[in-house]
């Protein structure tokens, strides 16, 4: 039983990787067990990234189809040349544009170059001042096609607005903002530093690897505590077991997060590694108090201080 104390969630997915290729064993020997379904998004984005085939038990969140992301491809879609690709999002923020407006204008860029800014610039319906966000929004585009993917997923969310637009959004819903926010924190944490092209390229990679099924010889396979039951393979690795995670924050049974616990580390039949992240969903975390009851109280203080292996 090793311990491995990754920066981040991206880091563990990466220290994973690599201890996976290094290994030389087939990929049906391994297993990288979770807590929560969510924690398998940066998993399978780096295992995609490194080609290394995955399969998951239970379907995999794919974060690119919730829809503020979405929202954020749309703009670096446009970006990148589909400027169609804003219709949806021309009013998130809040550009004042009514609804008569944008129509006309994807029938105008519809029926001419394809152009949704220039096309509202053609309707006739729009005064001069009222063009000035839609000049804007050109210059955002403009340097947005200059930057990498995480550079202008953050442009994105905070020059353009984005993030307040999801907060109002939410507060008029009755939704919980920091749970939005938290998709777009995990989309960007986990994009490659490719430009726009490449990336959407990437996206749309992962998406339609998420969408088929690994033959189950040839992946690594991902599965929850909860599926992993009555499963084994020759070598495991239990991501995430810091405390707001395993325990979970939301469950008050001990004992039943224990018993999770338990699960998660006796599948491994001859190899087994316990990663506790130093920071997950960018806030320092401390190593799950079941480090302590499995390695003993050297161990927990070596995770505590990223000291251990």
């Amino acid at each position: 039983m090793r311990l491995l104390t990754p920066a981040d969630t991206v880091e563990e997915a990466e220290v994973i990787a690599r201890l996976v290729r290094e290994a030389g064993a087939p990929l049906s020997h391994w297993a990288v067990i979770y807590r929560t379904n969510q924690q398998a998004h940066v998993l399978a984005e780096v295992l995609s990234r490194e080609g290394i085939p995955y399969r998951t038990l239970g379907g995999l969140p794919n974060l690119y189809r919730r829809w503020p992301v979405q929202d954020v491809l749309a703009y670096l879609r446009a970006a990148a040349g589909d400027r169609m690709a804003l219709l949806p999002v021309l009013n998130r923020p809040n550009r004042y544009l009514a609804r008569a407006v944008a129509e006309e204008a994807a029938r105008i860029a519809g029926a001419t170059d394809g152009d949704l800014l220039a096309a509202i610039g053609r309707t006739g319906l729009l005064r001069t001042w009222q063009l000035r966000p839609v000049e804007e929004l050109e210059d955002h585009l403009r340097a947005l096609g200059r930057m990498t993917a995480p550079e202008a997923i953050a442009y994105v969310r905070s020059v353009i607005g984005y993030d307040d637009y999801l907060q109002e959004y939410a507060a008029r819903a009755g939704g919980r903002p920091d749970e939005l926010l938290g998709l777009l924190a995990e989309v960007q944490r986990t994009a490659p530093r490719l430009l726009l092209p490449a990336y959407l390229g990437h996206v749309a990679a992962f998406s339609a690897q998420a969408d088929r099924k690994a033959p189950e010889g040839q992946a690594v396979t991902l599965v929850t505590c909860h599926r992993a039951k009555g499963l084994e393979f020759p070598r495991v690795v239990v991501a995430g077991a810091v405390d707001r995670l395993l325990p979970h924050r939301s469950n008050p049974d001990i004992e039943e997060e224990r018993r999770l616990m338990y699960v998660a580390v006796t599948r491994a039949r001859e190899e087994l590694w316990i990663s506790a992240p130093r920071s997950y969903e960018g806030r320092e975390c401390r190593p799950s108090p079941f480090v302590a009851e499995l390695l003993g109280t050297a161990a927990f203080r070596a995770a505590e201080a990223g000291t251990a292996d």
